[in-house]
């Protein structure tokens, strides 16, 4: 199923006026944030002001990461930030954690004075709670794209954090004794703003919310897009355009998936030399292709195999 199984959420943030619409599922967030339609990453964004800014969106299962008897569920938190060279101290991003209280369960932040990202899931609020953080300068950074996957293991190596793609050094500290998060959470979800107190201050695009799913790290190099960024549905990857003659173009390097086959097929453009890196793209992101006739441009194909034929074309 690709980027798309498991998914629960995605919010493109990309509205002028109005409610934050979940371009996935109903999930839709009340704005409480003075500008939207701000030049974002993809698209428009959100700027968050760090005094008062952020969005709330509804309490709900698909957001509930624990199963109610102990045991936590993996999950995997996508987003695009831009840390305004002016924020504070303490930076919301993505959490469920309103107040200090059983109904908080997890929260994705960021200190701006050490330059530590955060990413806490919480058993009783502050008395139990564990945190993963990695070390990695954000504020006055521009766009970065950061990735939180978590297996539902309650161990210290459970939660990995990617940031452009790559994968951080992740450390470790636990205040209590961490078994789990709270099977009692009530609180909404929210963008921008952790603890009720401490908001964001910077800019905020396409964040993407997955209930047992870990992202793998091909996967997340698919949302990165050599740092273009890709959004939901996610046919950028996927458009494949199937000459008349049984030949395939596409626009990007990499690695697609005929839609027909099932198989792979891997590219070059013209004049580059050696293997392209791999993208991996799943044949459920490919949502379409197109029949075309028209002469294939600006690509080589490096290696297709179609039913054992091998085809290649040049422009």
């Amino acid at each position: 199923m690709g980027l798309i199984n498991g998914l629960v959420g995605y919010w493109k943030l990309n509205e002028k006026s109005g409610n934050a619409e979940d371009s996935y599922s109903d999930h839709d967030g009340t704005v409480s944030v003075t500008t939207q339609g701000a030049t974002g990453k993809l698209g428009t964004c959100y700027y968050f002001d760090g005094t008062d800014d952020y969005v709330s969106i509804p309490s709900h299962n698909d957001f509930n990461f624990s199963d109610g008897f102990g045991n936590d569920i993996a999950f995997s938190i996508s987003l695009w930030v831009n840390v305004d060279a002016t924020a504070g101290l303490w930076n919301g991003f993505v959490c469920r954690y309103d107040n200090d209280d059983s109904g908080a369960q997890w929260a994705i932040e960021y200190r701006s004075d050490i330059n530590v990202i955060h990413c806490h899931l919480y058993e009783n609020g502050s008395t139990t709670y564990c945190d993963f953080y990695a070390t990695y300068t954000l504020k006055g950074a521009g766009w970065k794209h950061l990735v939180f996957t978590y297996d539902g293991s309650a161990s210290e190596t459970g939660v990995k954090i990617y940031i452009d793609g790559s994968s951080q050094t992740v450390g470790y500290d636990e205040i209590g004794s961490y078994t789990g998060m709270s099977s009692s959470a009530s609180h909404n979800i929210c963008f921008g703003r952790w603890g009720g107190t401490d908001y964001f201050t910077g800019y905020l695009d396409d964040v993407a919310i997955y209930k047992n799913k870990i992202l793998s790290q091909a996967e997340i190099l698919e949302l990165y897009n050599d740092d273009d960024g890709d959004a939901y549905p996610f046919t950028r990857y996927g458009r494949i355009i199937k000459m008349d003659n049984g030949l395939v173009k596409t626009p990007h390097h990499g690695v697609l998936m005929d839609l027909e086959t099932g198989l792979k097929y891997t590219f070059k453009r013209e004049g580059t030399t050696g293997v392209p890196t791999e993208w991996n793209v799943k044949m459920h992101d490919i949502v379409s292709f197109t029949i075309d006739g028209s002469t294939a441009t600006g690509v080589t194909l490096y290696k297709k195999y179609i039913q054992g034929i091998v085809y290649s074309y040049s422009s």
